[in-house]
C-alpha cells in the first residue's frame, strides 16, 4: 500500500483522483513485479487504446489542464486528434449518448466501439499515451499476463487479466458520485466536451474517502 499521510477532509474527486491514482499505481506495480505470472504489457503494445476508456470529470479535467499545459503546437496536435476522433466515432454511430456503467447495453456499445478500431486521441504515433501522467484510471490498471495478439479480440477468453482482489477504480466511482459529479463517460467524447467545470467544494473524510478507494472489492 503507498505511504501517505491521510488528508482530514478531501473538498473535490480532483483531491480524490490523486489518492485513487496512487492505489491503482500501487496495485499495478505489485503485478508488475509478479514473475511467476509476469506481464505481457510494453510500450507501443497499445490494442487496448482502441476501446471505450471509461473515464470520470474529474480525470477529464486533469487531462485537459495537462494540454492546455503544453506548447501550442502540440496542443494543437492533440485538440486535432480529439476532433478527428469524435468525428470518427460519430460517423459510425458511436458519438451518444453513451449507456451508463452497469446497464445492460452498455457491453454492446463497448464492443461496436473496439470493433470500429478508432484509436485513442491521446496515443501518439509511436503507440505510446500522449498523456500518461495523467492516464485515466483504467489505463493505469490494465495489465495482462497472455500474449498481445489475444488483445486483438475484445471478448478472447485467452486474455488473461491481472487484477487485485479491491477495486479502486470502483471505489473512485462512489466518491464521485458523492462530490456531485457526473456520471462516467468515455474518453474520446468528454475530452470534446466544452463544460469541464467541478461542481461546488464540499468537504468529505478523508479517513473516509480512502477507506472506500481500498475496502471496495471486485465481484467475481
Amino acid at each position: 500500500m503507498p505511504v501517505f499521510e491521510t488528508p482530514l477532509v478531501v473538498e473535490s474527486a480532483d483531491e480524490a483522483l490523486e489518492l485513487a491514482r496512487s492505489f491503482v499505481d500501487d496495485d499495478a506495480q505489485v503485478q508488475l513485479a509478479n514473475t511467476e505470472n509476469p506481464v505481457t504489457c510494453s510500450a507501443g503494445c497499445s490494442q487496448c487504446c482502441n476501446q471505450a476508456v471509461p473515464v470520470s470529470a474529474a480525470e477529464v479535467r486533469a487531462i485537459r489542464s495537462f494540454i492546455d499545459a503544453q506548447d501550442m503546437g502540440r496542443r494543437t496536435e492533440l485538440e486535432g486528434r480529439i476532433s478527428k476522433t469524435v468525428d470518427a466515432l460519430q460517423n459510425v454511430n458511436l458519438g451518444g449518448p453513451v449507456p451508463a456503467v452497469g446497464h445492460d447495453e452498455r457491453t454492446g456499445f463497448v464492443d461496436r466501439y473496439f470493433k470500429a478500431a478508432i484509436r485513442c486521441p491521446m496515443l501518439d504515433a509511436d503507440g505510446t499515451c500522449g498523456v500518461r501522467p495523467v492516464r485515466p484510471l483504467a489505463c493505469r490498471e490494465y495489465l495482462v499476463a497472455s500474449d498481445p495478439v489475444h488483445c486483438q479480440s475484445l471478448g478472447s477468453t485467452q486474455i488473461v487479466r491481472l487484477q487485485s482482489k479491491r477495486d479502486p477504480i470502483a471505489g473512485f466511482r462512489k466518491v464521485s458520485s458523492a462530490f456531485d459529479e457526473p456520471e462516467v463517460g468515455v474518453l474520446a467524447l468528454e475530452l470534446a466536451r466544452t463544460s469541464q467545470s467541478a461542481p461546488a467544494a464540499k468537504q468529505l473524510s478523508g479517513a473516509g474517502v480512502v477507506q472506500l478507494l481500498v475496502s471496495t472489492r471486485r465481484s467475481r
